[in-house]
């Protein structure tokens, strides 16, 4: 008669105690605890907190979530009252919002912070446009142009708003200014749109000679600008008509324009 062998009940050695238990902390820590970016974790250690939110604004403000980016900057402005980049960020938020006065007030703080920033006059003229406050827009972009001579996009926006107060001289000076001081990766739409803005100053300022030739500039760098061309067609083709045979050399060329803005060239 054989007697069944008794079982022998192996406990674990602490040491294989502590590896399961780490094992099992470990797998319901990534369960249960959302993922953290480690680049995140990295900023939050190494800004300020104002900084921090401050990163995070941008972020959000770049991919368009305008909510979200208020929100950061809010925090980021909480942090640190005299951060003057959140109170930018939350003021170009707001603007994309359409939130002009609030968008108004955080620039006002911002240029109170930084006084000698360009870029915050120059938006800042922005709204006083849309509200066609010229007297606040010329201030505006005057500050921002005295701070930076060769400001592209200060001296385009003083001409564009010239020509819309009928300063035509002054626009084309501006307008030129600005050609002068193209900045390195402008694109070629955006160049080609301001040769253009030019030779319309030129046609009313009763020199087509010099708008034929932005004109044709206008197309020499983007083509596909002739679409813009379409609605003043008519009266360029007037303009054709009203020219004598003294003028024949800018008759040719204002044919030739014609030609190119309706693809026969």
């Amino acid at each position: 008669m054989y007697n069944t062998p008794t079982k022998v009940i192996r406990t674990p050695s602490r040491t294989g105690q502590l590896i399961i238990t780490g094992i099992v902390i470990v797998i319901v820590g990534v369960w249960l605890v959302p993922k953290i970016d480690p680049v995140a974790r990295l900023k939050k250690l190494f800004l300020s907190d104002s900084n921090f939110y401050l990163d995070l604004g941008n972020q959000s403000l770049d991919a368009g979530d305008f909510q979200k980016a208020v929100v950061n900057y809010t925090k980021s402005i909480k942090a640190d009252e005299k951060n003057a980049k959140a109170w930018h960020g939350r003021a170009r938020t707001y603007c994309q919002l359409g939130r002009f006065n609030r968008c108004l007030s955080d620039v006002n703080q911002a240029i109170t912070l930084s006084p000698n920033d360009p870029v915050l006059y120059f938006e800042r003229s922005n709204i006083f446009h849309n509200d066609a406050k010229w007297d606040e827009t010329f201030a505006d972009l005057n500050k921002a142009i005295d701070l930076k001579t060769d400001y592209f996009d200060a001296l385009v926006a003083r001409a564009t708003s010239f020509s819309q107060t009928g300063k035509l001289e002054d626009s084309i000076r501006d307008f030129t200014a600005a050609l002068n001081a193209v900045p390195r990766g402008t694109e070629k739409k955006d160049l080609a749109t301001v040769y253009a803005e030019r030779g319309m100053v030129y046609y009313w300022n009763k020199q087509p000679d010099k708008a034929i030739a932005d004109f044709h500039k206008t197309l020499d760098i983007f083509p596909a600008a002739k679409r813009g061309f379409l609605a003043q067609l008519a009266i360029l083709k007037q303009e054709l008509e009203s020219l004598g045979p003294e003028k024949e050399v800018m008759k040719d060329e204002l044919t030739r324009l014609i030609d190119r803005i309706e693809s026969r060239e």
